[in-house]
């Protein structure tokens, strides 16, 4: 069996999930090895918040280090809910006072937390610092939204 490694032998190396199995020449074993992504940056915010405001309100904010130039994803993740039933509420990522991803929803149960999540690029042509906001707010009548356990993750991909 020898250049051939099996993925039972792999998974017996003690890898667990964010590692990879990596060879390891002076052990000749494989070994985990942590995957981390180039320019990584995440912010989070556990705690419950809630509004009855028509005007949005800040959550979550992610201010980057100075970025090298390149492509970065982004992803952001939130529980929602609302007080009323058939109630609405709206999520929005802005990257440096700019709305890249606006997010409505109506919710069918009152104060059930559902998910939301969403995703987009920051194409960086200058090396600088970016501030990526979570906000949220009830639209007028729609009774209270509340948010928890936001993320956000960013990182370089080309």
């Amino acid at each position: 069996m020898a250049g051939r490694v099996s993925l039972k032998q792999i998974g017996a190396s003690g890898a667990v999930a964010g590692q990879v199995p990596a060879w390891n020449a002076a052990s000749s074993q494989w070994k985990p090895q942590l995957l981390v992504p180039p320019n990584l940056a995440t912010a989070s915010s556990e705690t419950v918040s809630s509004t009855a405001s028509a005007v949005f309100q800040v959550k979550l904010q992610l201010v980057t280090s100075s970025l090298p130039v390149g492509t970065y994803f982004a992803t952001w993740y939130a529980e929602f809910s609302q007080s009323n039933n058939n109630g609405s509420g709206e999520v929005q990522a802005l990257v440096d006072g700019v709305v890249v991803g606006d997010y409505s929803t109506r919710f069918g149960l009152a104060s059930a937390f559902a998910p939301m999540s969403g995703f987009f690029l920051i194409v960086a042509g200058a090396v600088s610092a970016h501030t990526i906001l979570i906000q949220y707010r009830s639209p007028a009548g729609s009774g209270t939204v509340s948010i928890q356990r936001v993320r956000i993750a960013l990182w370089q991909v080309a």
